[in-house]
């Protein structure tokens, strides 16, 4: 039972330490370079023109109705 509560904790924290290590390389100063040394690029993103709004295909017409019944029994509410 300790054996296997051993090799239980032993994973976990085999486990935590490979969760929590810094994968990152260590800093090479023979590769560091400038900012003003780093290539500029154009911004060559895409720009896109705002698009209208489409109405609905009956959207007209429920709209005329309503203004229709509007206009013939007023404002009941």
């Amino acid at each position: 039972m300790s054996e296997t509560l051993e090799n239980i904790k032993s994973s976990i924290e085999r486990w935590w330490t490979a969760v929590n290590a810094d994968k990152r390389p260590k800093p090479n100063p023979a590769r560091m370079v400038t900012v003003e040394e780093l290539p500029m690029y154009p911004d060559e993103t895409p720009y896109y023109k705002e698009v209208q709004e489409l109405q609905m295909p009956v959207q007209k017409e429920m709209a005329l109705l309503r203004q229709a019944a509007l206009q013939r029994f007023g404002d009941l509410g």
